[in-house]
């Protein structure tokens, strides 16, 4: 049981993601776990849940005379510290019997929500201290188990009890962060227009395939803006509300993707910096690219569409799977790295395309561990932070790769492209003249 609880902890921290309140629904079959964590919401002083047990149906292998008053419940799991100290506590045991004080369970500092269960029961329960809470089932009867059909929402009240924000405390402002950076992103993409018209000499092919990835990026966060923005009001991501959501959340997801990667792959390879042409092994590397993109994103449409929390466990799999498919791109990138210069010019490209690795890599960590390390010990209030600080690093991995593979127009190529030019003017003269002869 150690064992497990360790196991899931670890997956939990490598898988952590984005766990909005939303209006849920879910069926358990034939589950013995002692614990069945089921969502956390952050709650104000005007919090509120609800939830509706339509069908539950409890089976014994032994002692089927126990109270189960004392034994199984839910319960509203309160502690106002990080996400790790909340879910470790809450999973690493459950008494063998709940004692209870005026609804208050003095181990788990729960509070029991329904102490009767029967099919078709709706809990009403509202919420007056503010916090972080996780809702929880808990089956403290060895060798019981539980299948049950349930949906809850919880959500704050707001304007008088006339509004519902169905996003906790700490991600109720994650509309505007995704909306403002949306902003951001069409300021950089005017700007990386405005640098290709002043330098139109020195614009190759690269610089207009990297004008895409900004303006995928300002898709996609519009995307997440206007779905979070549906969740704070409604408890229902956009996809639930048809099908033409959830192609246009699988447009924009794989348009993003591919771009991004896409762009690092061709500047690794040194593509028209270093050669007019693509490698067979550079040819090799793009096509394997293209199939792991559209895994990553039916993975990611698939979690779109269950809607589920991190405390589900076909969850746990998918985000599992879909960092490693991500993990597998990043590695493709720097396959095609040169290492063969050819002059000066090639050893200044090379460098820059070699600390494009470092660069890289420093993101990488940054986003995808010390973020991720940071929202899994901070306070439920700074949930945005994550978010927010994520989006302000891809925008300076942007910056940064845009500065150093800028166009730039030099002496030498426009003396180049004179004598190309005089070269071919005089060719063309000299034919006329032997045609004429």
């Amino acid at each position: 049981m150690a064992i497990s609880t360790r196991f899931t902890i670890l997956l939990i921290l490598i898988s952590t993601t984005l766990c909005s309140a939303e209006i849920r629904s879910l069926k358990i079959r034939d589950d013995e776990r002692p614990i069945i964590m089921l969502d956390d919401f952050g709650f104000t002083n005007r919090g509120r849940l609800e939830l509706n047990i339509s069908w539950i149906s409890l089976s014994f292998r032994n002692n089927p005379l126990l109270d189960l008053s004392n034994n199984v419940g839910f319960f509203l799991y309160a502690h106002n510290s990080s996400r790790h100290t909340l879910k470790s506590e809450a999973a690493t045991y459950c008494p063998p019997e709940l004692r209870r004080d005026k609804g208050k369970d003095k181990i788990h500092k729960g509070l029991l929500l329904s102490p009767n269960l029967s099919n078709n029961t709706l809990v009403y329960h509202n919420e007056t201290d503010p916090g972080h809470r996780v809702l929880i089932f808990v089956n403290c009867i060895e060798g019981m188990n539980v299948s049950m059909d349930i949906q809850w929402a919880m959500y704050n009240v707001l304007d008088g009890g006339n509004v519902r924000d169905y996003l906790p405390v700490g991600l109720s402002v994650l509309p505007r962060v995704y909306f403002f950076f949306s902003l951001v992103y069409v300021i950089v993409t005017s700007l990386w227009i405005y640098v290709l018209y002043k330098k139109r000499p020195g614009v190759l092919c690269i610089h207009l395939f990297m004008l895409a990835v900004p303006i995928a990026k300002v898709l996609k966060l519009v995307y997440d803006s206007t779905d979070m923005s549906c969740i704070k009001g409604t408890g229902r991501r956009l996809v639930d509300h048809g099908a033409l959501f959830l192609y246009l959340f699988e447009f924009v997801t794989f348009f993003e993707g591919i771009t991004y990667f896409t762009m690092l792959i061709l500047i690794t390879s040194g593509w028209l910096f270093l050669k007019p042409y693509l490698q067979l092994k550079d040819i090799i590397v793009l096509i394997l690219l293209i199939p792991f993109q559209v895994i990553a994103t039916m993975i990611q449409a698939q979690i779109e569409i269950d809607g589920s929390c991190e405390y589900v466990t076909s969850w746990f799999y998918l985000k599992s799977l879909f960092y490693v498919v991500e993990c597998v791109c990043y590695a493709l990138i720097l396959l095609p790295l040169p290492t063969y210069p050819d002059n000066f010019r090639s050893r200044v490209l090379i460098l820059r395309i070699k600390w494009v690795s470092y660069i890289l890599f420093l993101f990488v960590f940054f986003t995808h561990f010390v973020l991720l390390f940071w929202w899994y010990m901070a306070p439920y209030k700074y949930f945005w932070f994550y978010f927010a600080a994520w989006e302000l690093a891809t925008l300076t991995f942007y910056f940064v790769i845009g500065y150093m593979f800028r166009p730039v127009v030099q002496q030498s190529d426009i003396e180049g492209l004179r004598l190309v030019s005089s070269y071919v003017n005089n060719n063309v003269f000299l034919s006329q003249i032997m045609f004429e002869l």
